[in-house]
């Protein structure tokens, strides 16, 4: 199923999930706009662009939306910047996915990113190509003043970068490095003039974007998703699903991760919505989890069967949190989920996988 149709097919999604999400309640999702003005985008880069348009998928329920709302209007719109600068390769052959928490500014996607390009993360081969499924970036700006004192907003995330680093936006990183950009924000990142959320940054096109806001629990959460296109020469480039997603606490960590009822009732609206078995999909997650083992994790599991836990499984401390999910990409083999040592300024760690394209095998004469 093309992932065009996905917000035409909400409800036969969820029922074809229904095996797969088992006694999970799967609450339903609705395009239908949400009040509170956050559902707005702006387009960066040349005007030359193609034309960009994201859709918003929110929860139907009336509770749920008359919260979402309240929390729309703290935040400011989604950022997208569809094409990145071009590499001049006709094909790419390998390219890198990892999914990380950046924790609001503390995490250094400039070192990262070298480190990527060098072949310090991939035993000494350098990668071209990459995407990074991100949560917790933060863009300064752009948010709406003044606020309501009964405006819900969360405390402020500014960890001090490390010695010699400014905390830098989302969107000053992608147009640094040349990187396509999608960001959502999901909520205000303090009193400061700043908003929190995630971000796919690409060196390759981002099109079909779509903004998830799952059904509230503690605080408000937009998922981003994209489609990749990779370019295959001719005619054969290849159309890649990807998202990230970050689950709620509440109300704190450890309560909360001993609870995991909210994060299923999240996961199973998100994963009502992911494009059916076959279609080529990577999913990078902080799940908010003590491990593997979680049940909210064991939905992922089941819809991606050949998944692997990321090694070794400790992202956040102790806990197992953060992971990329796989499926349907025939076109592609994926190295084993890694778990990077360096934290690179975050307090969670990168989650990294390679893929390589399969090459058709040749008759020998």
């Amino acid at each position: 199923m093309h992932v065009g149709s996905v917000i035409g097919r909400l409800g036969l999604l969820a029922v074809a999930h229904a095996p797969i999400l088992g006694c999970a309640q799967v609450p339903a999702m609705t395009p239908d706009a949400i009040a509170g003005g956050c559902q707005r985008t702006v387009l960066l880069g040349p005007r030359s662009q193609p034309a960009t348009q994201v859709r918003w998928i929110a929860p139907q329920d009336a509770g749920d939306r008359r919260t979402l709302a309240e929390w729309c209007r703290t935040v400011g719109p989604a950022l997208v910047a569809p094409s990145p600068a071009p590499l001049g390769e006709a094909r790419v052959t390998t390219f890198a996915v990892l999914s990380w928490n950046q924790h609001v500014g503390g995490g250094d996607i400039r070192r990262l990113v070298d480190d990527l390009r060098a072949g310090a993360l991939t035993d000494g081969v350098p990668v071209h190509h990459f995407v990074l499924l991100l949560q917790e970036t933060f863009r300064s700006g752009a948010v709406p003043t003044p606020l309501s004192p009964s405006a819900p907003i969360p405390h402020r995330i500014g960890p001090a970068p490390e010695p010699g680093r400014e905390r830098e936006d989302i969107r000053a990183i992608a147009g640094a490095l040349d990187l396509a950009l999608f960001y959502a924000p999901s909520m205000r990142n303090g009193q400061a003039g700043e908003d929190r959320g995630n971000a796919i940054l690409s060196t390759m096109p981002l099109e079909n974007l779509r903004v998830v806001t799952l059904p509230f629990e503690r605080q408000r959460r937009a998922t981003v998703m994209a489609t990749v296109l990779v370019a295959g020469g001719g005619d054969t480039d290849s159309s890649i699903e990807v998202a990230s997603i970050h689950l709620d606490v509440w109300p704190a960590t450890i309560p909360s991760l001993l609870d995991g009822a909210r994060r299923l009732r999240q996961s199973a609206a998100f994963l009502s919505l992911v494009p059916l078995e076959g279609y080529p999909t990577i999913i990078g997650a902080d799940l908010n989890a003590l491990s593997s083992g979680d049940p909210h994790v064991g939905l992922y599991r089941a819809r991606w069967p050949d998944w692997e836990v990321p090694s070794p499984c400790r992202t956040r401390g102790l806990f197992c949190t953060d992971y990329l999910f796989a499926g349907g990409l025939t076109e592609w083999e994926l190295t084993a989920p890694m778990v990077i040592s360096d934290r690179y300024g975050s307090d969670h760690r990168p989650v990294l996988t390679l893929a390589v394209r399969r090459e058709p095998m040749v008759a020998e004469r």
